[in-house]
């Protein structure tokens, strides 16, 4: 049976496994996957197969793997991010060491630019007041905009270039972080529980939100993996 550790950030994840999906989909996030024990894997993408140890899977592209057993780590990054995956999986052939252990994969993702914290104040408020708010279905833009004294077509471009994702994208992610931490903690509540008090408006939303971004549905998730950990508790397991 698949095993998954899955490493939940602000616009992207990451899933340690010791087995691959060699059924034919796509997904929303953009994908990297790299061989942790050095041996290739072969994949079918767009019908051309090919024999790799690490590969760059660009958004919605068809694919499938071959070779389904090994030592795994995929990172599946918003399909509306700023960072160009071609240039991300350049840096990524260029690493030098990479990383066997989770607890070593921050280090890879600055290597990539995927972890460049705001500079700008303003932004820097903004995350808070995201992060402070009980309830995620109540952010309102024009409120975040009139409280860092912003016009809302300001803020979504800077929110943008300094977050690196969509203001909307953003939310969503945190959307997407609470319901999938609280997988592994259900203890008698719902799917349609854990999805009205992550923001979504139902389980079936939630399910084809959770399947077009990651191509697991929420069952899969909740039966493959050993734990979730949410990079905000860095010293906690969910």
């Amino acid at each position: 049976m698949m095993n998954n550790q899955i490493m939940l950030y602000d616009y992207y994840a990451v899933i340690v496994s010791d087995s691959l999906n060699t059924e034919r989909h796509a997904h929303i996030a953009h994908q990297i996957t790299y061989s942790l024990d050095a041996r290739p894997f072969r994949i079918d993408i767009n019908d051309h197969v090919e024999s790799t140890s690490a590969i760059f899977i660009p958004s919605q592209v068809n694919h499938k793997f071959l070779d389904e057993k090994g030592k795994f780590l995929s990172i599946l990054i918003d399909n509306e991010s700023i960072f160009n995956g071609e240039e991300i999986s350049v840096k990524l052939r260029s690493v030098e060491k990479i990383p066997k252990e989770a607890e070593e994969i921050e280090t890879l993702l600055k290597k990539l630019g995927l972890m460049n914290a705001s500079q700008d104040s303003r932004i820097v408020e903004t995350l808070g007041l995201i992060n402070k708010a009980e309830n995620l279905e109540d952010i309102r833009l024009v409120d975040i905009s009139q409280n860092v004294g912003l016009s809302e077509s300001r803020l979504l471009h800077l929110f943008k270039s300094e977050v690196g994702v969509p203001f909307r994208k953003y939310i969503l992610w945190k959307k997407l972080r609470k319901a999938i931490s609280e997988f592994s903690t259900i203890d008698g509540r719902s799917l349609t529980d854990i999805a009205l008090a992550s923001g979504f408006s139902d389980s079936a939303h939630l399910s084809k939100v959770v399947k077009a971004s990651f191509g697991l549905s929420p069952s899969e998730i909740l039966k493959n993996s050993q734990f979730i950990k949410d990079s905000s508790k860095s010293s906690e397991l969910l």
